[in-house]
C-alpha cells in the first residue's frame, strides 16, 4: 500500500475529514489533498503532527507502509 492511500485510510478510519486533519496536522487545508493524491510527501515535522492527529505512532505508520 502506497504511503498516500494509507493516510487516507488512517483519516477514514479516524472519522476525520481532510480538513479536519489539516487543521489537527497544522497545515493548509489542500495539502492533505495533495499528500492523499500522491502529488507531494509530507516532511517529517508534518508527518509527525498527522501522526498524533490521527492518534498513531510514526512507528506504526511507516511500519505499516509498503513500498
Amino acid at each position: 500500500m502506497k504511503q498516500s492511500d494509507y493516510m487516507r485510510l488512517c483519516r477514514q478510519s479516524a472519522g476525520l475529514t481532510q480538513e479536519q486533519l489539516a487543521e489537527l496536522a497544522d497545515v493548509h487545508g489542500g495539502t492533505i489533498l495533495n499528500w492523499e493524491r500522491g502529488k507531494y510527501s509530507p516532511t517529517l515535522t508534518q508527518m509527525i503532527r498527522v501522526c498524533d492527529a490521527l492518534c498513531i505512532t510514526l512507528d506504526e505508520y511507516i511500519g505499516r507502509r509498503v513500498c
